[in-house]
């Protein structure tokens, strides 16, 4: 039996989309976030979010609360300029 990781994201939590990149780079900066002690998940954009050709075009979305979506953007600005 299979059973997915849990998200830290409980129904109440108000999510934001603090950037989207492809699929590896989204997992990428969100492993980022995370280790800065942000909670982040990866989002599939749309409803075909198996579709491996949607997610080269449009991206996947990394999601964050909302009340931390200052300190991810800080993060994510500082990954990239090192980078």
């Amino acid at each position: 039996m299979t059973t997915e990781p849990a998200s830290p994201f409980g129904p109440d939590d108000r999510l934001v989309e603090v950037a989207r990149f492809s699929f590896v780079e989204a997992e990428l900066a969100a492993a980022q976030l995370r280790g800065a002690g942000i909670d982040a998940e990866v989002f599939a954009v749309g409803t075909a979010g198996e579709l491996v050709a949607l997610q080269h075009t449009e991206g996947s979305r990394i999601m964050v609360r909302h009340r931390d979506i200052e300190a991810a953007k800080q993060v994510l600005a500082d990954l990239f300029e090192s980078g």
